[in-house]
This record gives C-alpha cells, sequence and structure tokens, in this order.
C-alpha cells in the first residue's frame, strides 16, 4: 500500500458514510464508486479555474462541510 494514497482515500471513505447518514442519501442514493466520480469531477470544474485549495474550500462549503486548510 502506498501512503500517499492512504489519507485521501480515509477522507474519501469517511465523507461517503457522512453522506449515507445525510437526507440528501434518502432523495440521491450512491455508491462509494460514484460518489468518488462526483468528488472528482466537482475538483476537475473548479481546479480549471481556481487553485487546489479555493477549489476544495468551494466544495465544501457549498456542501455544509467546514474546510481546513493545512498550511
Amino acid at each position: 500500500m502506498v501512503v500517499g494514497t492512504v489519507i485521501p482515500d480515509m477522507v474519501i471513505q469517511n465523507a461517503w458514510v457522512l453522506y449515507r447518514l445525510s437526507a440528501k442519501y434518502q432523495n440521491q442514493p450512491m455508491e462509494l464508486l460514484n460518489f468518488r466520480r462526483e468528488i472528482c469531477a466537482e475538483y476537475r470544474l473548479l481546479s480549471d479555474k481556481t487553485d487546489a485549495a479555493t477549489a476544495l474550500r468551494q466544495i465544501t462549503h457549498r456542501e455544509g462541510v467546514p474546510f481546513v486548510a493545512e498550511s
């Protein structure tokens, strides 16, 4: 296992678990693979226009999730 991919995988897994507990899941259920694809699609759309940290901040703000960037 490559250490560089473990943390992003854990973050996405945790976000998916929280998504499954949300009301949005009842209206728009998604499997983990589709959830990951949605994250990638949103990130690509926003990262073309902005830097990576700003793109993540916009995604999480829209979904009501706090985002704290590490310096």
